[in-house]
């Protein structure tokens, strides 16, 4: 029993036994049972370790009609700064990941931070990092992983407010794709539902960063030439569905001569991707 739980929480002793002894007391968390069928247990919230609790106190505010504690954006910018890491380093996706943060706008709760950084054995920032600096490994070498969080990112930023919006300071007509020409990765806007074109190149500017060696590599020209089709076209807004595609698309086609030698027009790519193929004949780049 003893390996079981401390298997369960990373070797940490000092976990294992608050799991252990917070048990009867405790409650469940999730539908989904532990490879070993047990459930996962999560102590009552003042039986988190106090140090864990006084990190989400630092970075947390009140909503002005409740008393409803939660790290809002600003906070979360913070946080992340003392992590030692950048908002424009796609890792930071990652811990929002973790945190089961479904959108920006909600920020994240107590809960959500406690017992997610719980589960990972984590009550420090120094044990934090090292979690996140796994994360960003993983998302160097691991497509699936990449492809998830890519995915993931567009509910994430989507439900924020257009008034939300200012510290994006990415030009559309820009086509440079150095991730540090745009301030992001926190505030995005949105309407109806569907992304920002402004919004949406500031993130693939991350996402395909040349200077990065993440799975999925595209061809700076083939990059900047999808960004001028956006500008030139005048695109305002990318679906759902145009966002995950495109992933699919450059995973196919990282390159000009690829496009040009296999791309079907009669294949199941959205309408955007198509009038991207016609842009690219009609100016002779293939």
């Amino acid at each position: 029993m003893a390996k079981k739980y401390l298997s369960r929480n990373n070797w940490r002793l000092n976990y294992a036994l608050n799991e252990y002894y917070d048990k009867e007391i405790g409650s469940f968390i999730g539908d989904d049972d532990d490879d070993d069928g047990c459930k996962t247990i999560l102590p009552d919230l003042n039986k988190y370790p106090q140090e864990l609790i006084a990190l989400f106190k630092k970075y947390s505010s009140k909503n002005n009609d409740s008393l409803y504690e939660f790290i809002d954006v600003d906070g979360l910018i913070n946080y992340i700064n003392d992590l030692k890491y950048n908002l424009e380093d796609l890792v930071t996706i990652c811990l929002a990941k973790l945190l089961h943060c479904e959108n920006l706008k909600d920020g994240i709760n107590k809960q959500q931070f406690l017992s997610n950084w719980y589960l990972q054995g984590c009550s420090t920032l120094e044990q934090m990092q090292h979690v996140l600096n796994d994360l960003d490994v993983k998302l160097h070498q691991d497509a699936s992983y990449f492809t998830q969080i890519y995915n993931y990112t567009f509910d994430l930023i989507i439900d924020v407010d257009d008034g939300d919006s200012t510290r994006n300071n990415t030009n559309i007509g820009d086509d440079t794709t150095n991730s540090n020409d745009t301030s992001i990765v926190i505030v995005p806007r949105m309407k109806d539902n569907n992304l920002d074109v402004e919004t949406a190149i500031a993130y693939w500017k991350v996402f395909f960063n040349v200077n990065e060696q993440y799975p999925v590599k595209v061809n700076k020209e083939l990059l900047s030439l999808w960004f001028q089709f956006l500008n030139e076209e005048r695109k305002k807004e990318i679906t759902k569905d145009q966002w995950q595609m495109l992933l699919e698309f450059f995973k196919k086609f990282s390159n000009l001569e690829m496009m040009k030698q296999n791309y079907d027009e009669t294949a199941a790519w959205p309408y955007m991707i198509d009038e991207f193929y016609e842009y690219l004949q009609d100016t002779g780049r293939i």
